[in-house]
């Protein structure tokens, strides 16, 4: 996770993964498939990478803000940072809610043949729990 932002009290959040010039496709994690027990290779913009980020987030025990993490603060006023724990936890009680609240991205800039920057690309991933 590159960038997490949002009232994270409340949603909704926003989750960014940046890709570069050389990263094509997109990044694994070893992932438990929810409820399951079942660990498989997941992909970002999958459910089950994401949760398990947060889970990540969660662990960490530096108490840094989480990049672009800030609490929900009444207009006019500067937003407080929040801490990777803390941002990680708000993920993971959106994920686990029955309709969750996040908006997940994988955002990707292009190259020009002659090196020059292309055209930004971004695709948005749901979050929503797939019940067969």
């Amino acid at each position: 996770v590159d960038l997490v932002f949002g009232d994270h009290e409340h949603g909704p959040l926003f989750v960014v993964e940046c890709k570069g010039r050389v990263q094509m496709g997109r990044g694994t994690r070893t992932a438990e498939v929810e409820g399951t027990g079942v660990m498989v290779e997941a992909q970002q913009g999958t459910r089950e990478y994401l949760l398990s980020e947060s889970q990540a987030m969660q662990r960490k025990t530096a108490p840094t803000p989480a990049s672009g993490a800030t609490h929900a603060t009444p207009p006019g006023t500067t937003p407080q940072p929040v801490s990777t724990p803390d941002m990680g936890a708000s993920i993971h009680r959106e994920l686990i809610n029955g309709s969750p609240d996040i908006h997940y991205y994988i955002v990707r800039q292009e190259f020009n043949l002659d090196g020059s920057l292309g055209a930004i690309k971004y695709i948005e991933y749901s979050m929503q729990r797939i019940i067969p």
